[in-house]
This record gives structure tokens, C-alpha cells and sequence, in this order.
């Protein structure tokens, strides 16, 4: 496994100040000792499956992506990004949910609300009953990030800021889940 600098342990459903976690201190990636972090209560997970994706398919664990759309489809106005479900066997994508940019809003460093139609999902992690977690940058310069649940009806839920800035910053574009200790994580980093 390979960790980068500037990696974020949030645990899900709980906001999380960002740590820059260095090579040699991997095991000071975890809650229980990174000393410096702050964390607040955002909601409560709950597993149903409304809000879950479909893990387990005839050949074992399936395969996800979130696949980046710059054009709107045919049935549509709004450019949208896709989550998709990869076959080995077919070498295929299915299209599993759809989600449109202009959806994720959020407000710039003068308070005025703005659509994320200029932004990015990333950082695609899923938690063992199929929840699907992506970093949404809403801004070309990554100022703007938050810890996203996507859902499978095409609507989304924000877990927690991530980043409000002013100034640029690098993509947060890789993601995972853990659970220590019973309590889940998802780590999203650079790199």
C-alpha cells in the first residue's frame, strides 16, 4: 500500500480537519493518533439499501468507477458525470446512477451560492453495504471539496467540507474505506 502526503482519515459521517500525514509516519494516519485533527458530528450512517450500491456480483466483489462526463446525454439538458459498474468478462461499463453537476452547490468565499457545474468528482471509495463515497471538487482550482455520498436514485448527500479556500489547491483523487477499531473511515489523498 502506498500512502501520500496531505492524506485525510474522515470517519464517515464525522468532519475531519486535514492533516499532512508524512512517509514514515503511516501509522499516524489513524483517529486514534492523529494528534493534530478535530473532528465534528455531522450525521449518523445508517445501512438500508436505498442508499447502497449492489457489492457482490456472480464472480464475486464488482467493480466501480466514476466516469467523468463532459456533454449532456441525449434524454437530458444538464451535463452529468456517471457511476459505473465495470465487467472483467465483457470488458463492459454499465451505467448504475447518473448525477448532474449543476446538483452540487455550494457557497464561494463571498457567500454567494454557486452550482458545481464547473467541478469534478473523484476519490471513489464504497463501504462494505455499497455506499459510494466520492470527493467533489465544485471549482476547476479544488477550492471548494466535499465528501460526497452518491445514491443510487441520482441524488447525492454531503458528509462533510473537506476544503473552503482561497486558494488553489491539488485534486484530492484517490479514495478508500477502513474500519478501525468498528469505526469506519474514508481516507481520501493526493496522488
Amino acid at each position: 500500500m502506498t500512502l501520500f502526503t496531505s492524506t485525510l482519515a474522515t470517519p464517515v459521517g464525522v468532519a475531519a480537519a486535514s492533516t499532512v500525514v508524512e512517509a514514515e509516519n503511516v501509522g499516524k494516519t489513524l483517529p486514534a493518533s492523529a494528534s493534530s485533527r478535530t473532528t465534528t458530528r455531522v450525521t449518523t450512517q445508517t445501512s438500508s439499501s436505498a442508499d447502497g450500491f449492489d457489492c457482490e456480483g456472480d464472480l464475486g466483489g464488482l467493480l466501480y468507477q466514476v466516469i467523468w462526463s463532459e456533454k449532456p446525454p441525449a434524454v437530458s439538458s444538464k451535463k452529468v458525470f456517471a457511476l459505473k459498474k465495470y465487467d472483467p468478462v465483457t470488458t463492459n461499463y454499465t451505467v448504475v446512477a447518473e448525477y448532474a453537476y449543476a446538483d452540487f452547490l455550494y457557497e464561494d468565499a463571498n457567500g454567494k451560492e454557486q452550482d458545481g457545474s464547473k467541478g469534478n468528482p473523484n476519490g471513489l471509495s464504497l463501504d462494505p453495504e455499497g455506499r459510494a463515497y466520492v470527493t467533489y471538487s465544485h471549482d476547476k482550482d479544488n477550492k471548494y471539496v466535499s465528501l460526497i455520498q452518491l445514491l443510487p436514485n441520482g441524488d447525492h448527500t454531503v458528509i462533510a467540507e473537506l476544503r473552503d479556500s482561497d486558494k488553489k489547491e491539488s485534486d484530492l483523487n484517490a479514495g478508500t474505506y477502513l474500519e478501525e477499531d468498528g469505526v469506519p473511515y474514508v481516507i481520501v489523498s493526493t496522488g
